[in-house]
């Protein structure tokens, strides 16, 4: 079974973090891909997927950066599933 989920904590920014290095640097070897300077995350929504307690894969959902009131009503409006 695998859940997709949005990101809420530290705790989940983290782990997709983490994921994002792997991939991306190591597996990969794109430094350019991953910048934790750049924090293009403040501004987004992430969702990601989960199976057996370990992210498997995100997604970073960007909305219009000055249509605040679309973002928070996705945020608030995203539950998790399962599949």
């Amino acid at each position: 079974m695998m859940d997709i989920l949005a990101a809420k904590t530290k705790e989940e920014l983290d782990e997709i973090r983490s994921l994002r290095h792997q991939v991306n640097m190591k597996e990969l070897g794109k430094s350019f891909l991953f910048s934790p300077q750049n924090d293009v995350d403040s501004n987004a929504t992430l969702l990601y997927a989960k199976r057996e307690g370990k992210v498997v894969g995100s997604l970073r959902c960007n909305f219009d950066y000055y249509n605040i009131d679309t973002r928070t009503a996705f945020r608030k409006s995203v539950k998790s599933c399962s599949f």
